[in-house]
């Protein structure tokens, strides 16, 4: 009985390591494939990443990749997602970019 409980901890544990790996790898495949224009990989990339991870800075990098290719409507969605799980979110922050 406590063999198979510490086999199922065990588990548990490469599990939760396998999926936080998967979503550092995600998100940092996204903010690469933002940092070269390439937003429809950027935008594939982070709506599986959301899925796992819904973060405030995923949703606005969505946002922004959104506003990037020119489709508003789905950018204001995601910006929007973005400030009600962080009101006081900074974007500078997300993209790397200075504040005008």
């Amino acid at each position: 009985m406590v063999r198979r409980a510490v086999i199922a901890l065990g588990l548990c544990g490469v599990l939760l390591f396998q999926t936080a790996a998967f979503s550092a790898t995600a998100y940092d495949e996204a903010l690469s494939a933002y940092s070269q224009g390439k937003y429809k990989k950027t935008i594939t990339l982070l709506q599986k990443y959301v899925k796992e991870k819904p973060e405030a800075g995923a949703y606005y990098l969505l946002g922004y990749s959104y506003y990037k290719i020119g489709k508003k409507k789905e950018a204001a969605k995601y910006f929007g997602e973005a400030y009600l799980i962080n009101p006081d979110l900074n974007p500078a922050k997300i993209t790397g970019e200075k504040a005008k």
